[in-house]
């Protein structure tokens, strides 16, 4: 038994691939010493060298009694297109924050805002994520978040200085938002569901040749989903309904943006209707790693039936235990077989839109060779279990 959890614990690891593509938010200084009055100016960043973002949200908490918010900015930012102006609360120390980087942002310490709190009192005060995501650019709207980093500052005594009076600090509302720029209006496109290739996809039209798209699905309970794309010579475009969206409905809707920040109405809400399928809820590489641990279950269960077999006081015939172990080896080969396929269909379907890049098929490519090697390794201890049995029945 000791060789077979030696074996299982290979598998597990055989059945890990690489790291897969993270990103990162957090604060910028991540910590300092300032006194009673100053100025902490501090940027929310963020790092994604994997892979490019299109989508970043974030809400950052702070002891209202510590610090106070004397300005948002958005200059330098990475996104370029807001979904919500970042807003924050003076009482209830909050910052908020929600946009997209319609052309992808990958790199790190980009800025997202730039926040100026103004130190009020003695303590120490920490600032941090109350909650943060990092969407990626594939097409999929793929959770790459990975850690939320927020940062601590010391508030010292202020320093004595002359008794000529600072001017009073200007009075903050309770919520505080920082002027919208109003932009010229485009005419809103269209937008239906259809299906491309047995796959969902939402088709739409618009009045503006080569100019971005940017598809909000909004469920009902849980974050917002943004899918990025470019309208063709005629204004039109077609999405696919990512693949990872879980279970539930969603409502759907399409702006069109131009370069200069010019934006349209939103288009008509579709309603789209995603369940009752496993896959929906998982990605085809969780899909290959469940595959996996599914398989090294198998070999589990065949040879606990093959030791409960040998140490029962009512053995079976070798025959019988010889045809059993060949059927969970057929078992195990079809079931490989199968999801090897679903593979190399994902890899051609996504082909046919355009949306392979070299690093997903390669990524595809390794887990089939990881897949075959699985396979061959289990088959091989099914096989010795078989013998070892045999040969002590005889």
């Amino acid at each position: 038994m000791r060789r077979f959890f030696a074996s299982a614990f290979f598998l597990i690891l055989l059945g890990i691939p690489g790291i897969s593509s993270a990103a990162s938010l957090s604060i910028n200084p991540s910590s300092g010493t300032y006194a009673v009055g100053d100025q902490i100016r501090m940027r929310v960043v963020v790092s994604s060298s994997d892979a490019p973002l299109n989508a970043i949200s974030g809400t950052l908490s702070f002891p209202s009694s510590l610090f106070s918010v004397q300005s948002i900015s958005k200059a330098g930012s990475v996104l370029n297109f807001w979904v919500a102006e970042p807003t924050f609360s003076a009482s209830s120390g909050i910052v908020q924050f929600e946009g997209v980087s319609l052309s992808g942002f990958q790199g790190n310490d980009g800025t997202v805002v730039t926040v100026v709190l103004r130190a009020l009192k003695v303590g120490s005060g920490t600032v941090s994520f109350q909650s943060g995501q990092v969407l990626a650019n594939d097409g999929q709207g793929t959770d790459i978040t990975s850690v939320l980093s927020g940062g601590t500052f010391q508030i010292q005594a202020a320093k004595a200085k002359s008794l000529i009076k600072p001017p009073p600090e200007p009075t903050l509302q309770e919520e505080i938002k920082p002027e919208v720029l109003v932009v010229p209006v485009l005419t809103a496109p269209i937008i239906s569901l259809e299906e491309r290739n047995d796959v969902s996809a939402i088709v739409g039209s618009s009045s503006y040749p080569k100019a971005n798209v940017l598809l909000t699905f909004t469920p009902v309970t849980g974050s917002k989903l943004f899918i990025t794309g470019i309208t063709d010579g005629g204004g039109n475009f077609t999405l696919l309904v990512p693949q990872a969206l879980r279970n539930g409905p969603y409502a759907v809707s399409a702006i069109i943006v131009l370069d200069d920040g010019t934006q349209s109405n939103p288009s008509n809400v579709l309603t789209v209707e995603v369940g009752g399928v496993f896959v929906a809820d998982v990605s085809w590489e969780n899909a290959t790693y469940i595959s996996l641990f599914l398989a090294i279950l198998l070999l589990i269960l065949v040879s606990v039936y093959i030791v409960r077999r040998r140490f029962s006081p009512r053995r079976s015939a070798p025959i019988a235990i010889k045809k059993e172990v060949r059927q969970a080896e057929n078992a195990l080969h079809k079931s490989f077989t199968l999801l090897e396929q679903d593979l190399s269909d994902h890899l051609k379907d996504r082909g046919k839109d355009g949306k392979v890049d070299s690093k997903e098929r390669g990524g595809i490519a390794s887990l089939k060779k990881d897949l075959k090697d699985a396979e061959s390794y289990i088959a091989k201890e099914i096989k010795d279990i078989d013998i070892t049995y045999l040969d002590e029945k005889e």
